[in-house]
């Protein structure tokens, strides 16, 4: 469910998941669509929830990438010993990483699992 926040301070407007606002600007006298008060300490604590699960989910991809350096390795000393599927799996964890971290909401971030295999 999305709701409207307005900082009645600056009068932004910024739409997002129920509970979960995130945007970069100190939230101050925030009231959201249903005129409830949003402290800034919960914005910043739902960003603080946003921020550790994107960096839960990219760390774990990039485990898996420094897991598979080796095939890297084996493949300079070895032509053509580099196997397709974990070319395409490192290709993935990369694509996936960019797309994490570009991600605003936590309901978003928590569809990507926390592990990577």
């Amino acid at each position: 469910m999305q709701r409207t926040v307005r900082n009645t301070t600056t009068n932004k407007v910024v739409i997002g998941e129920l509970g979960r606002m995130y945007d970069s600007s100190p939230w101050v006298n925030c009231l959201d669509s249903n005129g409830d008060v949003k402290t800034s300490e919960q914005t910043y604590v739902d960003a603080y929830y946003l921020e550790r699960a994107i960096e839960v989910r990219v760390e774990s991809r990039k485990r898996h990438l420094q897991d598979t350096d080796w095939y890297i390795d084996r493949e300079v000393d070895i032509a053509n010993s580099y196997p397709a599927a974990i070319q395409t799996k490192r290709n993935d964890a990369r694509a996936e990483i960019n797309t994490i971290e570009a991600l605003t909401t936590l309901a978003a971030v928590e569809a990507y699992s926390e592990g990577y295999s």
